[in-house]
């Protein structure tokens, strides 16, 4: 096989590879030095943070999916994890009036 054209096909998959990609942009930084707990309660930790420097956001469980970005690589308001978070909230909040609903009517025999 010809060498120079085997050199051009690796360069052109080089240039594929790095010509929509920006090396110096920040990246997100996940897991680490990451404390086990936040200090207010009842919040949760943002799985990722923007640079190595910068503090761990913690978030309320209200905050995930409410269509506002609070954690700083808006993992927050991932579709797929909100697709299902949203789902399990409704059915949760339908189970609950259920429940409420015949305590009531328990209540109301006796």
């Amino acid at each position: 096989m010809n060498t120079q054209y085997v050199a051009e096909l690796n360069q052109e998959s080089v240039n594929e590879l790095t010509m929509n990609t920006n090396f110096f942009a920040p990246q997100p930084i996940y897991g680490g030095d990451r404390p086990s707990d936040c200090t207010q309660k009842n919040t949760y930790f943002c799985p990722s943070r923007k640079g190595p420097t910068d503090e761990w956001k913690c978030i309320k469980l209200e905050d995930l999916c409410d269509s506002h970005p609070d954690c700083p690589n808006y993992e927050d308001e991932n579709p797929t994890i909100c697709m299902f978070h949203v789902l399990l909230r409704n059915q949760l909040q339908i189970f609950a009036k259920i429940v409420k609903s015949a305590l009531e009517n328990k209540r109301g025999k006796e």
